[in-house]
């Protein structure tokens, strides 16, 4: 493997500094995006409630077959994929 030149890493970090400068463009002062239709979304407290419904997973990692030619290394939560519905 060759390493690239210098050409290249040149053309890449100027690439990389035009798309930082792009994103920071985006942002105000304060970090959050500029435009007309920003608001600001308050905070709410924490819900004190008790769980609607309780479910234990047991998760471990298989290979599936999405398809008839396919597969692909993913979990399996309960030995299904992808998952049991909640009752």
């Amino acid at each position: 493997m060759t390493p690239p030149s210098s050409t290249h890493r040149r053309f890449l970090l100027s690439l990389s500094a035009a798309g930082a400068s792009a994103v920071a463009g985006c942002l105000d002062r304060n970090g959050a995006t500029q435009g007309d239709d920003y608001q600001s979304v308050p905070s709410r407290d924490p819900v004190d409630a008790p769980a609607d419904v309780s479910t234990a997973l047991t998760a471990v990692p298989a290979t599936v077959q999405p398809g008839a030619d396919a597969s692909a290394e993913n979990w399996l939560y309960n030995g299904e994929f992808p998952g049991p519905e909640s009752g």
